[in-house]
């Protein structure tokens, strides 16, 4: 990650830390709003990172949510992206973000909860296909990534949930020899486990 994305991470944990402190535990009287979410996803990435022409990475992400009241929150999210033969020439890719913000949800009495994101951070990017092809391999392998999208959870107790869709879009500013900047789109699926707030 740059200095730049590193500040704006640790700027963002550490102003959300004290709030999430001096507030009492969220009221579960819903039934689907705890203190932390913890989520574990599989991740479908459709990424431009070094081509024009997009291409399916596959991976996970896990993201720590602070929820402060019943719709407002910050999360935390870390994410692993892989691509072995990429266009059919035995290259490969991989890519980690690593991202916070804060996080909008709907809670209802109901177990469907959506929610929107906007998390801003950085990105790390490697693998023969990327080290090879820029600029005899010298060009930085970090650069800026902003995550906005969204999902829906749906509560099977106070603490799981499954969830069953999250889509996003992903923009990142890695050296590629073309415009130094991509628009990728992320699907993601996983469950999410909920701590606190009874």
């Amino acid at each position: 990650m740059n200095r730049t994305g590193l500040r704006l991470l640790l700027g963002i944990v550490l102003c959300a830390a004290p709030a999430a402190a001096q507030r009492p535990a969220p009221s579960a009287s819903s039934g689907n709003l705890s203190r932390f979410d913890v989520s574990l996803g599989y991740t479908l990435l459709h990424a431009r990172t070094v081509s024009s022409v997009g291409f399916d990475m596959h991976g996970g992400n896990v993201s720590v949510a602070v929820n402060l009241n019943e719709w407002f929150g910050i999360v935390g999210d870390f994410g692993t992206h892989f691509a072995s033969n990429v266009a059919s020439a035995g290259s490969d890719l991989n890519l980690y973000t690593y991202t916070a913000g804060p996080r909008i949800s709907i809670r209802k009495t109901g177990p469907i909860v959506p929610f929107a994101h906007l998390l801003l951070g950085g990105g790390h990017a490697g693998g023969s296909l990327y080290t090879m092809n820029f600029q005899g391999g010298t060009a930085s392998r970090n650069a800026f990534v902003g995550i906005f999208g969204g999902g829906v959870d749906l509560s099977v107790s106070r603490h799981f949930a499954i969830r069953a869709v999250q889509v996003e879009w992903m923009h990142s500013r890695f050296a590629n020899g073309l415009l130094d900047r991509q628009n990728n789109m992320r699907w993601t699926t996983g469950v999410v486990f909920r701590f606190g707030g009874e």
